[in-house]
């Protein structure tokens, strides 16, 4: 997914991470914990740059590990 940290920030990843994670994030801080809606729009809110830095992460070591 990423080439360099400065690019994935400004590319079309950053949006397509955006949704999905907030979505994913609400339905698990809803249903499996059981926080009211306004606690878990607010974590999974906070979830959504920690996902898209994590996946940064992993495409960066996966590029480093398996591609030279």
């Amino acid at each position: 997914f990423a080439v360099n940290w400065t690019r994935w920030v400004i590319d079309v990843w950053l949006y397509r991470g955006v949704l999905p994670t907030f979505a994913v994030g609400y339905v698990f801080f809803r249903a499996v914990i059981g926080w009211r809606r306004k606690g878990a729009a607010l974590a999974a809110l906070a979830l959504v740059p920690v996902a898209i830095y994590a996946s940064i992460a992993c495409s960066l070591l996966y590029m480093e590990l398996f591609l030279r």
